[in-house]
C-alpha cells in the first residue's frame, strides 16, 4: 500500500502550502496593512457621509438631530458612540484611530429654554496621517 505522502493529493497539498507560504513571505507588509486597516476604528453610522472640514456634508446627522429634537436624544447618542462631552460648552469630541489617517470628530450644539436643539453641527477633520 502506498504511503499518503507519496500520493498525488499529498503532493498537490504540499505545493499549495509552500506556494501560500511564499506569497505570505513576499507580501507580509501589505497583508499587515490590510489587517490593520480592517481593524481600525470606524465612524458612527450617522457620520459616514461627513467629509473632512465640510460641516454641511453630515446630512444623516442633521436629519437625525434637527431643530426641536430633545437635547437628551443627542446626549444619549454621544454616550453610546464614545464621545467625550463638555457640558459647559455643549460640545463633544472623539478621536478615531484609523488607517491611513486618524480623524477628529467635533460636535457642538445649542438649546432653547426647554432643552430642545436650536442647532447641532459636526466637523470631521484629519488628526494625523501615516
Amino acid at each position: 500500500m502506498k504511503s499518503f505522502f507519496r500520493t498525488k493529493h499529498a503532493k498537490m497539498l504540499m505545493v499549495l502550502f509552500c506556494g501560500s507560504g511564499i506569497l505570505v513571505a513576499l507580501n507580509w507588509q501589505s497583508i499587515m496593512f490590510a489587517f490593520a486597516a480592517a481593524m481600525a476604528e470606524k465612524r458612527p453610522a450617522l457620520l459616514v457621509d461627513a467629509k473632512w472640514n465640510d460641516p454641511s456634508s453630515a446630512r444623516s446627522f442633521a436629519k437625525k438631530f434637527p431643530i426641536g429634537r430633545p437635547e437628551e436624544e443627542l446626549r444619549s447618542w454621544l454616550d453610546e458612540n464614545g464621545f467625550v462631552v463638555d457640558d459647559r460648552r455643549m460640545t463633544a469630541s472623539r478621536t478615531l484611530k484609523g488607517l491611513p489617517c486618524n480623524e477628529e470628530i467635533f460636535i457642538s450644539w445649542t438649546i432653547d429654554s426647554s432643552a430642545k436643539l436650536l442647532a447641532a453641527g459636526v466637523r470631521v477633520s484629519e488628526a494625523g496621517c501615516l
